[in-house]
């Protein structure tokens, strides 16, 4: 990932040769820390407890969550450069099918969108947000529960991200939380989720409880990551300290 303040943090390409980081193996869900990019830096963090004489893991692939049919990527690339170093695949045979309804979803929430901010009625833009809310929990019924994939977390994005539309903040804002719990469950900590904690933060009721315990989180999370609480409120949520 690459970090652009104070914006937000987004999922780009980046290129770069790091003599030391080489060191670092790879490791998807298991990873003990998480790299970023700063201008010509690349940073990493430990996100797991690292024995003495362990070695530093990271996932070489980035997870970052879809928000918009902008954030849709082809896995084409990343499975090639799998196949050539032969490290596992970033898309494993379990997750083909629900990617692919991820992104046909997140292309359906896009065109929605698209309709609403041209005017068209807001009864029937409902309709549409109502009907792909049904479709998202029916796919998040269908999804493995054993098995490692953050296309579980997708879905409460997407579900949050509906539900906001639709003018349901608070569950909205829950399901913002339960995108990041269940991300964590798979691959741990991440600076993606701080992008996420901050659409739960707007989304919740202001000055509520459930945005106070989200806010705080989002600062917790910044000063593990970034190394200051700060980033929550300069970063993440646009605002001067």
């Amino acid at each position: 990932g690459v970090l652009s303040a104070p914006d937000d943090i987004k999922s780009s390409l980046a290129s770069g040769v790091w003599i030391l980081p080489s060191l670092i193996r790879h490791a998807r869900y298991d990873r003990n820390a998480i790299w970023y990019v700063v201008g010509d830096l690349l940073v990493v963090r430990c996100v797991r407890p690292i024995s003495g004489g362990g070695g530093v893991t990271a996932d070489y692939f980035d997870d970052g969550y879809v928000f918009d049919a902008n954030d849709c990527v082809d896995n084409g690339d990343a499975i090639s450069m799998a196949e050539r170093w032969a490290i596992p695949s970033p898309v494993q045979h379990y997750e083909r099918h629900s990617q692919e309804a991820i992104t046909a979803i997140s292309m359906e929430i896009h065109r929605v969108t698209t309709l609403r901010r041209g005017g068209t009625s807001r009864t029937a833009v409902q309709r549409d947000w109502d009907a792909l809310v049904r479709k998202v929990e029916t796919l998040q019924q269908s999804m493995p529960s054993d098995v490692p994939t953050m296309g579980a977390s997708q879905l409460h994005i997407f579900r949050g991200a509906l539900l906001a539309g639709l003018g349901r903040h608070e569950e909205a804002s829950e399901a913002a939380i339960e995108a990041v719990k269940t991300a964590r469950a798979v691959r741990s900590i991440a600076v993606e989720d701080c992008r996420c904690l901050s659409t739960a933060v707007r989304s919740a009721p202001h000055g509520s409880q459930l945005c106070h315990v989200m806010l705080e989180e989002l600062r917790s999370t910044c000063a593990l990551l970034l190394g200051t609480r700060e980033a929550a409120t300069i970063i993440f949520l646009n605002e001067q300290s």
